[in-house]
């Protein structure tokens, strides 16, 4: 009977040291599983978070074109506004490198002439901006 126990206890010893040394082989392949899973979703985050820092980036200089695109033709809006016969049909430059067009058409009636603007801001060949504005100079033709 004392064999059977020590065979027993030495069976159940191996049985233990397997599932110990089984056991300590899968928790280190899984902690290098999940480290490369954890690895590969940082790098991922970290991707799309630079590609939206990008988009952001292009969209604000797109706007600052525009908001100064706006400012120079409201500039010459209300030039026009002011006086619409000091303004002429004219292509600026200006230090920004953007041009501003401006077209004017008058159609006199009785009562006096309508003047029609039609101002386009661009820049490199591009549109960036365009305005439209009418005044009436009473009297005038």
């Amino acid at each position: 009977m004392a064999y059977g126990y020590q065979r027993h206890d030495s069976a159940y010893r191996m049985k233990k040291r397997h599932a110990s040394v089984d056991g300590a082989s899968w928790h280190g392949t899984a902690f290098l599983i999940e480290s490369m899973l954890l690895l590969v979703c940082l790098v991922t985050c970290t991707a799309v978070i630079m590609h939206i820092f990008s988009l952001v980036y292009a969209q604000g200089h797109a706007d600052r074109d525009l908001v100064t695109a706006t400012r120079l033709a409201s500039n010459v809006a209300e030039t026009f506004a002011a006086d619409p016969t000091a303004v002429t049909t004219t292509e600026t430059t200006t230090e920004d490198g953007y041009v501003v067009s401006t077209k004017i058409t008058t159609t006199a009636t009785d009562a006096g002439t309508m003047y029609h603007a039609f101002i386009t801001v661009s820049s490199d060949d591009a549109v960036v901006y365009e305005l439209e504005t009418d005044r009436f100079a009473k009297g005038a033709s």
